[in-house]
């Protein structure tokens, strides 16, 4: 029998949570008090992130910090 994933346990792409919360990068920029290419450049390569930014993402976007995969 194959084991199948859990997709309740399945964690977000920094990009999924954002668009889940509705926010724009633009608006998540200002949120965080980061530049838009920041967060361009942090959804691209998610583990660039210090875990005070992750923190910071998570917080802005409405999710834990383990409901997304910033590593």
């Amino acid at each position: 029998m194959e084991d199948k994933p859990n997709i309740l346990h399945m964690r977000l792409t920094p990009k999924q949570a954002r668009l889940i919360s509705g926010l724009t990068q633009q608006d998540l920029a200002v949120k965080t008090g980061v530049h838009r290419h920041t967060i361009m450049k942090w959804e691209r390569d998610p583990d660039t992130m210090m875990v005070g930014q992750a923190k910071m993402f998570a917080k802005a976007v409405g999710r834990g910090v383990d409901e997304i995969d910033f590593f």
